[in-house]
């Protein structure tokens, strides 16, 4: 999956960007900090957790996925 750098991906995306299942991405942006911690905003009328692509990439670099 291509990753923009300056759009806003919701949770299912950045799901499917990181491999793992939307539990596990809504963890990573609970996470209080560290190397496991996603930063992202509640956005839109439902308030569903969004990331920015440029924070996607940080994060996958973090945690050495092979791009």
């Amino acid at each position: 999956m291509k990753i923009e750098s300056d759009k806003w991906y919701p949770i299912e995306q950045c799901a499917a960007a990181l491999e793992v299942t939307e539990d596990a991405v809504a963890r990573y942006f609970r996470a209080k900090k560290g190397s496991r911690r996603l930063s992202g905003e509640k956005r839109g009328p439902r308030q569903k957790w969004h990331a920015k692509g440029r924070e996607l990439i940080d994060f996958r670099k973090r945690l050495n996925y092979n791009d």
